[in-house]
């Protein structure tokens, strides 16, 4: 049942209405409230918060979703029932059945976000039922609508989940490729938590592939990253990495100290996937320095926790370590104990690594112990698993071929890229220098020009001067001229008054004439 309402965190995302989800105490209070689109949000924000499994329910509300053509609660109701068949009956004709429906009726609505969502999770849901080619298909859908609707956050989780639907495929390229492109987008968009669980799920596949030179670098680059929000699960998985990465190279000091950095914060977080994780990892190094005791008491303590969180692989896994320390203190009687318990749980998961390495103890342990049927039983097994893990090792060796053919193709097109890069840089600073040196003549030229006009203003200025200086004496000569003629026309004047005045009379003359 808990695994049924944790996944009902996929379901809220189909309640896209208008207002937020409302709290009810129990469903009379919904009833109560006439029966139309608001309500049908009502009930079925309700049916997803209390984790209603039962199919009647969910039947009961389509019909007045149909009355009122609300297609996207119709959506949402029919993955709901998808939901509950693919935790209940896991019959995979009903299931699609109601998957098409819900698809159907989300294509309907015409909102290219509602569908992209609806597809995302129906990716989310057939992933967890191991559909991989399914959630392959619908992730593809999402993806190519995220892109259209330009939703960089989306984009992102569709290429980390579609990374991760490849690797369990085992095309570790196509895996590569979208891991890349997620981790490209989610820098971008500064959502460093996602980035940084991208550079690990990066860094595992290096690791897996023998590359350890790689795995650490993105190792380094996770932690850095969460470190920087202060991400403390995130910094934790990746001190983890970094541990078994160094264990894997036999530098045991520093395996040590990365490994009690990442338990620390782990129990920091009561994170207890983790804390299991990592005590089982503490527990291979102290076998690995033939710290027997040690080594048994860490591995105890590792299966505790994993029998809390029902860690099957865990368990089986501790199991055989467990069981293989007490192998060699000879204690042969409890080894089998754990060796058998490992194997069954191995074979009932399907973990063909632990049991290639449980089968082959297990002989060893028949063998120490005179059970010759047994250990001839266990080494056949040991021998049939061993050839699929040499198969693996086969295939590893090949992608690894593949992803080192692909890096040197992508430093090759990255050195021609750089090269005309460089030629474009030298050109354009060829260009700026051009424009530099024109841009100097040009500056030259207008000063000139200004010193020219400079010089024709004070040449003009002076004519100016010289001509208003001429001009006041013209001037100046006017008025004397003016002047000396005014004193002559005044003697003259003066002259012939004097004149008139001494000479006699018309009247007098005319008089002494007619004497």
């Amino acid at each position: 049942m808990k695994k049924f309402l944790s996944c009902f965190i996929l379901i809220s995302q189909f309640i896209r209405s208008q207002s937020s989800v409302t709290t009810f105490s129990s469903i009379n209070t919904i009833n109560s409230l006439p029966k139309d689109t608001v309500w049908l949000r009502k009930v079925i924000s309700y049916g997803s918060e209390f984790g209603i499994l039962r199919p009647p329910f969910w039947d009961s509300l389509i019909p007045i979703a149909e009355k009122y053509k609300s297609y996207n609660h119709l959506s949402s109701i029919y993955f709901v029932k998808s939901f509950i068949i693919a935790n209940m009956d896991a019959d995979l004709q009903k299931f699609n059945k109601e998957a098409n429906q819900s698809i159907h009726y989300a294509k309907m609505t015409r909102d290219s976000s509602f569908l992209a969502h609806c597809y995302y999770d129906f990716g989310d849901l057939t992933e967890k039922m191991a559909l991989t080619d399914d959630a392959i298909k619908y992730n593809k859908f999402a993806l190519h609508l995220f892109t259209l609707l330009h939703n960089k956050e989306f984009i992102a989780s569709c290429n980390n989940k579609m990374g991760l639907l490849f690797l369990n495929h085992g095309n570790i390229i196509e895996a590569i490729n979208h891991y890349n492109i997620s981790l490209k987008l989610n820098t971008e968009i500064k959502n460093y938590k996602n980035a940084s669980l991208d550079l690990i799920s990066l860094g595992s596949i290096y690791k897996n592939q023998g590359d350890k030179e790689n795995a650490m670098s993105y190792f380094k680059k996770a932690f850095s990253m969460s470190q920087k929000i202060n991400e403390k699960l995130g910094m934790a998985s990746a001190l983890n990495f970094i541990g078994i990465t160094y264990l894997d190279q036999n530098k045991l000091d520093e395996a040590k100290l990365f490994l009690n950095e990442s338990l620390a914060l782990y129990q920091e977080i009561n994170y207890k996937s983790g804390i299991s994780v990592v005590l089982n990892n503490l527990g291979l190094l102290l076998e690995m320095q033939t710290k027997f005791p040690e080594a048994l008491s860490y591995y105890k303590n590792s299966i505790i926790v994993a029998h809390e969180i029902s860690d099957k692989e865990g368990i089986a896994y501790l199991q055989y370590h467990i069981g293989k320390i007490h192998f060699l203190n000879q204690n042969y009687k409890v080894a089998k104990v754990y060796l058998d318990s490992a194997l069954k749980l191995s074979l009932e998961i399907g973990y063909p690594k632990n049991i290639y390495l449980t089968a082959y103890t297990l002989s060893q342990v028949d063998s120490a112990t005179n059970n010759f049927s047994s250990a001839y039983k266990n080494y056949k097994l040991y021998h049939l698993f061993k050839d699929s893990i040499s198969n693996e090792n086969t295939r590893k060796a090949s992608v690894r071929n593949v992803i080192q053919r692909e890096f040197e193709i992508k430093a090759t097109a990255d050195s021609v890229k750089v090269a005309e890069e460089k030629k474009v840089s030298a050109l354009k600073l060829k260009q700026e220098e051009t424009k530099k040196y024109f841009s100097f003549i040009g500056l030259i030229l207008v000063l000139v020009f200004g010193i020219i006009m400079y010089n024709r203003f004070k040449v003009t200025q002076n004519q100016k001067g010289e001509i208003e200086n001429q001009k006041a004496l013209v001037e100046a000569q006017k008025e004397l001229i003016e002047g000396k003629q005014k004193e002559i026309l005044d003697s003259i004047k003066y002259a012939k008054r004097i004149q008139k005045a001494l000479l006699p009379t018309e009247h007098f003359l005319r008089k002494y004439i007619n004497k």
